[in-house]
């Protein structure tokens, strides 16, 4: 054993994004999160109170920190753009395995090399797959981590709930989003 944690890279930093930014952190993973923030940006500070590092893959030092450190193990997708997903594969390393959980939005069709695509998938052991559903033990699962969580990242827990709104003002929650929300919430008496 090398003692040499296994990196994952979280493409997107809404509550998904966030959330298994935080479940990847407390299972050993040495965890990035790719994003378009601005440096001092709310969700950006987020993820480095996590632990975590946050990417901006326009940028030619964090292209070079990818690219030199040979991709990542796991890749979960929770953009939501095929224009991203598509080339998220390149970014995997050997035998390494990309999760897609958002849900398709933007341009119906794009552009990208599928024999490339293709062909590093079987030559590198690489796989693709997607989830969606979960059964009631992985919610009990959930619950069980979210405590985790609250122990693991006490400050940084709290803040996920960016925004909430009584439900006599339920129309707030979608009318006045704040570009720094990671997560809304509906509150009833």
């Amino acid at each position: 054993v090398t003692g040499k944690r296994e990196r994952a890279l979280v493409a997107g930093h809404g509550p998904i994004g966030m959330l298994a930014a935080m479940l990847l952190t407390v299972q050993g993973f040495d965890v990035s999160v790719l994003g378009r923030r601005k440096p001092g940006d709310f969700q950006r500070e987020f993820v480095k109170s996590l632990g975590a590092r946050y990417l901006d893959i326009s940028l030619d030092e964090d292209k070079k920190t990818v690219s030199d450190q040979g991709g990542f193990f796991l890749i979960l997708e929770a953009v939501g753009l095929a224009e991203l997903t598509f080339r998220l594969p390149e970014l995997l390393s050997r035998n390494g395995i990309l999760i897609l959980t958002g849900v398709p939005r933007g341009p119906n069709q794009i552009c990208f090399d599928g024999n490339g695509f293709m062909a590093a998938l079987v030559r590198y052991n690489q796989t693709v797959t997607g989830t969606v559903n979960a059964s009631r033990e992985n919610f009990e699962s959930g619950l069980q981590y979210l405590q985790r969580f609250k122990e693991t990242f006490p400050d940084s827990i709290s803040k996920l709930i960016t925004g909430r709104y009584n439900i006599n003002k339920w129309q707030d929650a979608f009318d006045r989003k704040n570009p720094d929300e990671i997560k809304a919430t509906i509150e009833f008496e």
